[in-house]
């Protein structure tokens, strides 16, 4: 949302709201990573025990 403030409202994009972009980025991929790898593990579980033997 405040990436696209930018150009729509014609602010300013400091080096803090940059840094606070990228911080609560990465703050919601360490959250959501667990989940998501969870997903991958089950979505391949069938695959890796059918082609072992």
């Amino acid at each position: 949302m405040a990436a696209a403030a930018v150009p729509l409202l014609s602010e300013r994009m400091t080096i803090w709201r940059t840094d606070g972009l990228a911080l609560g980025f990465v703050g919601v991929v360490v959250l959501v990573w667990p989940q998501l790898c969870a997903v991958c593990r089950t979505a391949w579980a069938p695959l890796s025990k059918s082609s072992q033997g």
